[in-house]
């Protein structure tokens, strides 16, 4: 017999499969980019801070949700409750109630791992410093009385998972009123780390290019605010009729928030391992989005040199008389004139630094002229 006495519209739909894969994908790249990162600030940089801590913590959450959430789809979790027994339904909603607390922290602490990888790269004033820690801390605090919340909101504690037990719990509007705050602070947070950067960037005196790619790529904190936007709103949607099928959306993001969180902490200590991979593979489109070139300036640029002199037939019997390369004045070609400074739309250069007065060149091309004039008269 089973929890739910209505049959879905749907039939025997199974989400387990997509939770599964998404979950065990996410925790794979995250734990390669995490991998990445301590290796980079302990073979490369030589240094361990207290961001690196917090994201080895957030990972070491994600990756202990991962099992507890595959026992719970093996039980049943992604499934109608019709169509599972009461003693599957009960034991895949206690995994699934008991684990989500893991992965929402997951999705918060590395906030204050991005803060001081911001505050270490960017260096603000005072204030925007005190709001750049202060938003994420308090980010943090309200994800962990969510978690205290979850695990108490019933009592006994049993109570939240198997609906025979006798039980009292908080309204379910309270509950549901104080997840919803957490997936707006959430993701309010993720949005202002994800801005902070592209404001004190634009300030530093590095090439636009370097500055655009470090903004995309702390941008994925904006993919994470996306996903906790989602998140919060399949929130009211659960219905404990059939919580083990409802909850498989909220999930899924939950997910996906908090790897795309603990990747945007890995990106700013990923610049000397990028740099180094692409100067070993001579990638320097790799290596430009972290890196500006020293020492870069236009002195090696082309400047337009005069064509060699050489004999030619004036066209009127006399011979020997000089001329530039094909009989008339070169003219630089556009390229030569940009990368020289000149400004192509707008005309010419003067080219009188380039060719000075008395010099051969200016002689052969009055010759030229003179020559050009007897002709036309004749």
């Amino acid at each position: 017999m089973s929890l739910s006495m209505q049959p879905p519209p749907g039939g025997d739909t199974d989400a387990g499969p997509s939770i599964l894969i998404i979950t065990w994908l996410f925790t794979g790249i995250s734990t390669v980019v995490v991998g990445l990162k301590i290796w980079t600030r302990l073979n490369i940089i030589r240094q361990f801070g207290a961001d690196d801590v917090l994201t080895i913590l957030a990972l070491l959450l994600l990756l202990a949700f991962a099992p507890l959430i595959t026992i719970s789809v093996h039980e049943g979790l992604g499934r109608h409750n019709f169509y599972l027994a009461p003693e599957a339904s009960i034991r895949s909603a206690k995994l699934a109630i008991l684990s989500n607390p893991l992965v929402f922290l997951a999705a918060a602490w590395p906030n204050i791992s991005v803060a001081i990888s911001l505050d270490r790269i960017l260096v603000p004033q005072p204030w925007p410093r005190a709001f750049l820690y202060g938003i994420p801390i308090l980010q943090c605090l309200f994800a962990l009385i969510c978690s205290i919340v979850t695990y108490t909101r019933c009592s006994p504690l049993e109570g939240l998972w198997n609906p025979f037990v006798p039980h009292r719990c908080l309204p379910p509007e309270t509950v549901v009123g104080i997840l919803n705050a957490n997936g707006a602070l959430s993701a309010f947070t993720h949005v202002f780390l994800a801005v902070f950067p592209i404001f004190g960037l634009w300030k530093i005196r590095i090439k636009t290019k370097t500055k655009v790619g470090v903004c995309l790529l702390m941008g994925t904190t904006a993919i994470a605010a996306i996903a906790a936007i989602i998140r919060t709103v399949y929130l009211p949607r659960l219905q404990p009729s059939d919580f083990s099928y409802d909850i498989h959306q909220v999930l899924n993001w939950a997910i996906i928030e908090a790897a795309f969180m603990i990747m945007a902490a890995c990106i700013p200590s990923l610049r000397p391992f990028v740099r180094t991979l692409g100067k070993s593979l001579h990638l320097d489109s790799a290596r430009s989005l972290f890196v500006v070139p020293k020492g870069y300036h236009h002195s090696h640029s082309r400047r337009h040199r005069p064509a060699p002199l050489v004999p030619r037939d004036s066209g009127s019997g006399a011979t020997g008389s000089l001329a530039l390369g094909s009989g008339s004045t070169a003219q630089p070609s556009p390229r030569d004139k940009y990368e020289s400074g000149g400004d192509v739309e707008k005309g010419e250069r003067n080219t009188s630094r380039l060719t000075p007065p008395n010099s051969a060149a200016t002689r052969v091309e009055k010759i030229s002229e003179e020559e050009e004039r007897g002709r036309s008269r004749v």
